[in-house]
């Protein structure tokens, strides 16, 4: 996540990346809060962030798959299984 925001971040600042007019900003920025607002659990929570990073990606033109949902949501069911023992799975590097 970080690694996509650096470039994000990279890609404005040397002006590669234009930013909407404040009306839009506005707009999105009140949808994801919005939506953060309404999360009930961890499960929404990885949604959330996941859905975050791969408009990142797309606004960044990152070149890799970041999707890694699936893995948050494996290790989130792993952890609620076994709380002693959720470390101990391992996932594939993306």
């Amino acid at each position: 996540m970080f690694d996509v925001e650096g470039l994000w971040a990279c890609k404005y600042l040397t002006g590669s990346l234009k930013l909407p007019d404040n009306a839009t900003m506005a707009k999105d920025s009140k949808k994801w809060f919005d939506r953060n607002t309404s999360l009930k659990d961890g499960t929404e929570e990885i949604t959330f962030q996941g859905d975050f990073v791969k408009e990142l990606v797309e606004e960044s033109d990152y070149g890799y798959d970041l999707d890694v949902d699936d893995i948050f949501h494996s290790w989130k069911a792993d952890k609620y299984k076994d709380i002693m023992s959720y470390r101990d799975q391992s996932f594939a590097s993306k």
